[in-house]
């Protein structure tokens, strides 16, 4: 594997996970009263999430992790106007099941 793969589900269908190198998480927070008229929030939600997942993905990079399995997005309200996206995970090292 080159890339880190990601799953939502707790294997890797074709890999077999041969170690756990620990949860990986990053969380965004975004104010939802600087949303314009030209950026909705939905907009605003997605790119939070992508950064929360990038920053998750190099957490995974830097542990030398092949994948990370059981991934999970959450969204808080934590009032004020604020919104905090999470993302969260297992990094782990799979190797590719010879078939």
């Amino acid at each position: 594997m080159d890339m880190i793969e990601v799953s939502t589900i707790d294997y890797l269908p074709g890999y077999r996970i041969t170690k756990s190198l620990g949860i990986v998480f990053s969380s965004k927070i975004m104010n939802q009263a600087i949303a314009s008229d030209n950026t909705n929030i939905e907009e605003m939600l997605d790119t939070a999430r992508q950064e929360a997942m990038a920053e998750t993905v190099a957490q995974a990079s830097r542990r030398h992790a092949s994948a990370i399995i059981n991934v999970r997005f959450t969204t808080t309200n934590l009032g004020n106007n604020m919104i905090e996206c999470q993302v969260s995970g297992m990094a782990v090292k799979a190797e590719k099941i010879d078939e």
